[in-house]
């Protein structure tokens, strides 16, 4: 019953629309209609007219009635139409309603795309951010490396320079047959091999394995070996993992019990 009274309010308010306007538009046909007949008529363009007598025995024509304007009123709607026009605004309603929920998700999916947009770039950004400081520690990296291959070269030379006075100074020793220059020999090997031993606590252990593996391939293992026995035990482990060489890595486990009998007898004695 209220959709009815409903849609017959929609149906009277088409109809007072619709007879407004029908009114309306016979007004001014009406309007136009009463301007086209009280034109006046046309002048005689000749003077010959104009000078023409006017007969005054005729009586004055009447004036014409102004006709009044009627209302036309359109028919009645039936309720059939009343109807058909309620279903038509109706489903108008339903059809704007539909497309304001459709902006509605559109606008929400581009929200959240933009969304996902801020958040990507946020990422980007923070991953520049790393690589920045990954190659800025990459670079302090490098330099430690260069800095430490050539405290290492420097080593190698000095090693070898010390090696080959104390080669000259044996070979000095074997021909004047003194034995007085043998203790300051090894004087001077144990003071190398406290220095080395010092530099090699400072390096990193893949700096330290180069530099044992290069004292080997030279064919100073001992010496590398007792450079190693003197580190702490996790420094020497952290070194001799750090070669990668199960041989080489033997050899100076080799050497080193060759160093530990050596003390052991150097004690009994």
């Amino acid at each position: 019953m209220k959709k009815m009274l409903m849609l017959g309010g929609y149906g009277l308010v088409i109809l007072g629309i619709s007879a407004g306007g029908t009114w309306y538009l016979r007004s001014q046909e009406l309007a136009k209609q009463m301007a086209e007949e009280n034109v006046p008529d046309t002048l005689t363009p000749s003077a010959e007219s104009l000078a023409t007598p006017v007969d005054m025995t005729q009586p004055v024509p009447p004036e014409r009635e102004k006709e009044l304007p009627v209302a036309v009123r359109p028919g009645e709607m039936s309720v059939e139409e009343i109807v058909r026009y309620g279903l038509g605004l109706k489903s108008r309603e339903a059809s704007i309603r539909e497309r304001e929920e459709a902006l509605q998700q559109t606008e929400a999916r581009h929200r959240l795309v933009l969304a996902d947009i801020d958040g990507e770039q946020k990422e980007i950004e923070g991953l520049v951010a790393q690589a920045r400081d990954q190659r800025t520690a990459t670079e302090q990296l490098l330099a430690m490396a260069q800095k430490e291959r050539l405290q290492t070269e420097q080593l190698l030379r000095d090693l070898n320079d010390q090696q080959k006075k104390a080669d000259v100074e044996r070979e000095r020793s074997d021909k004047a047959g003194s034995s007085g220059s043998v203790p300051d020999l090894q004087v001077d090997r144990a003071a190398n091999v406290k220095k080395f031993s010092d530099v090699v606590a400072g390096l990193s252990p893949e700096v330290a394995s180069k530099m044992m593996r290069e004292f080997a391939n030279d064919g100073k293992i001992d010496m590398a070996a007792e450079i190693l026995s003197t580190l702490e035990e996790r420094k020497a482990a952290a070194i001799l993992d750090a070669m990668n060489d199960e041989k080489l890595v033997a050899e100076f486990a080799e050497k080193f019990l060759e160093l530990r009998t050596k003390v052991k007898v150097a004690k009994q004695r």
